[in-house]
């Protein structure tokens, strides 16, 4: 996966954090031992609404929930109204040949968006927290602690701290993307920038047996995917089959094409009418078809 996915994913993990973050109240009255964190000034007091939610199973159950593969979160909080989040980002990842400047271009486009999404949450969780909230922080750092990109998102905030890079271009629409624009969906599979683009995806179909690439039917994005014959899946009652992949449609159109279509649009400016999932056995035996249609980027 590219350094620009794993920013976009931080940004998109924050936007699901700030907005479960007021979904729940808190459970019990348990009291943890603050983390210090490095280079942050944090001030708690005991008896303060804000300090007694970071003192509470729920700041631990968010934590939790927030966590993300190749970057770790520790949360603190600012009194009397500020939640930070504290994002170290895995030594998987060199940042070193990146420009401050990149940077804060690829973190301020995405949380650019972002804004005005997470604006529910402050009221939502000062009305289930019995808390004040009026700042979101979120603070990025590389494996060695270096912070390399920190965002204060207020409620009714608007505001954009990024400028804009010579190294970022605009697709044929004069939409700002991240990576180069294209045309069609043909000339981003030819290119090699899909193999590239979900290298990382494919990776870890491979670890459990299955093969994937991509192909496209006009402007409809095919991912066919083959399950290795070691899996035995000849073996298994169809209805069984079927019923595997309704579950595993729901899971999909929940967690993870929305993302799809993000990625394909910001990086590329290209907007599928539909992607579609293909499975077959090793040996060429068509297992499902899940198509997604469009709803998300008109």
């Amino acid at each position: 996966m590219k350094k620009r996915e794993l920013l976009w994913i931080a940004a998109v993990v924050m936007l699901f954090c700030v907005s479960a973050c007021g979904s729940r109240p808190v459970a019990g009255d348990e009291t943890v031992q603050k983390e210090e964190v490095s280079g942050e000034t944090v001030v708690s007091e005991e008896s303060s609404p804000l300090a007694d939610w970071y003192n509470s199973e729920r700041r631990l159950e968010m934590e939790k929930e927030c966590s993300f593969p190749n970057m770790t979160l520790s949360l603190s909080i600012e009194e009397p109204d500020t939640i930070v989040f504290n994002y170290t980002i895995s030594s998987a990842y060199d940042f070193s040949t990146a420009s401050p400047n990149d940077i804060n271009n690829i973190f301020g486009y995405y949380f650019d968006d972002i804004e005005e999404n997470v604006q529910p949450a402050f009221a939502a969780f000062r009305e289930t927290q019995d808390s004040p909230l009026t700042t979101l922080r979120v603070v990025f750092r590389d494996a060695e602690g270096n912070r390399i990109y920190s965002r204060d998102i207020a409620e009714n905030s608007a505001s954009s701290n990024h400028t804009e890079s010579s190294e970022n271009t605009v697709s044929s629409e004069g939409r700002f993307v991240l990576g180069t624009p294209y045309d069609t969906l043909q000339d981003w599979i030819d290119s090699g920038d899909a193999d590239s683009d979900f290298e990382d995806m494919f990776t870890q179909f491979e670890a459990i047996g299955v093969t994937a690439k991509v192909s496209s039917d006009g402007n409809v994005l095919i991912i066919e995917n083959y399950f290795s014959d070691e899996l035995g899946l000849d073996k298994v009652p169809q209805e069984e089959i079927k019923q595997s992949f309704e579950a595993v449609e729901e899971e999909m159109r929940e967690s993870m094409i929305w993302a799809l279509y993000e990625i394909i649009y910001k990086q590329h400016g290209l907007k599928p009418d539909a992607i579609r999932f293909d499975f077959y056995t090793e040996s060429g035996v068509q297992l499902a078809s899940l198509e997604f249609e469009n709803e998300w980027i008109q």
